[in-house]
């Protein structure tokens, strides 16, 4: 309901904070049966009423907790689980602050082992890359062990795309909040996953698609543009693209690209 459960008076975001922590308590025990698998329900769809009416009380440490617990049960061989998580997933896309979304990506970006993209170890994309993250990950910031799996890694990049998707106006779209996932998708590319490498595409496409550019942009940037050229560009996608100095890596961005559109 949309009462005042979880308010100011009520202790606001601490309030949340325990029911959040009531909820993944109870997602994280094994499923055993029918009754374990509707309690696991049950739980995200109190989840998606606090995302959906109580999003101005998450911080960056509870968005994290739900979104790993989410990306966990994306991919859980209940159909009824991997559905309500999924609910949940595009709910906090669509319902978190914009700012808490690419903030919580980052955050995510800079524990999960990523290519780096000029390492000149790397072989051709998608094989032998070597992967490595940012900063150390505490146990109790990944209680499930999440960031080591790749479906996890495809799922922040989507999530990404769609909270890009959802922002009201281009001009949300800014440099700073570009730099806080474009880098770490451009790397993707060279990811020994497909999974990851088609993931990767998908936030440089959603941006491209809010800014309002046409495919012929997207082209010649990928294809064609020359450093300078890029370098002076006004599209904000410029100055990503130009990390990939490899042309075998743009034209792989664009071969996806294509396959996608087609598809």
């Amino acid at each position: 309901s949309n009462s005042s459960w979880v308010s100011e008076e009520a202790g606001g975001s601490g309030y949340l904070d325990r029911i959040l922590r009531a909820c993944l308590c109870w997602l994280q025990a094994p499923v055993e049966n029918r009754d374990t698998v509707f309690t696991k329900d049950s739980c995200f769809d109190v989840l998606r009423v606090l995302v959906r009416r109580k999003s101005q009380y998450f911080t960056l440490d509870t968005a994290r907790l739900l979104l790993l617990e989410v990306l966990r049960n994306r991919f859980i061989e209940s159909t009824i689980l991997s559905g309500s998580a999924e609910d949940v997933f595009y709910d906090m896309a669509t319902h978190l602050d914009a700012d808490l979304c690419f903030e919580l990506s980052e955050d995510f970006f800079q524990r999960a082992p990523i290519p780096t993209l000029h390492d000149t170890q790397a072989g051709r994309p998608g094989y032998a890359t070597h992967l490595e993250s940012r900063i150390e990950t505490a146990p109790d910031v990944d209680p499930m062990g999440v960031y080591k799996m790749d479906n996890a890694l495809a799922g922040v990049l989507e999530f990404v795309a769609e909270v890009v998707k959802h922002l009201p106006s281009p001009e949300m779209v800014t440099t700073q909040d570009l730099d806080k996932f474009m880098p770490y998708s451009t790397a993707c590319f060279i990811h020994p996953r497909s999974q990851v490498r088609k993931a990767a595409l998908e936030p440089i496409i959603m941006v491209h698609t809010k800014l309002g550019k046409p495919d012929s942009e997207l082209e010649e940037l990928l294809l064609r543009s020359s450093s300078e050229l890029l370098a002076t560009s006004s599209n904000p996608l410029a100055k990503y693209i130009d990390q990939l100095k490899r042309p075998e890596l743009r034209k792989l961005v664009w071969s996806f690209y294509l396959s996608r559109r087609e598809s």
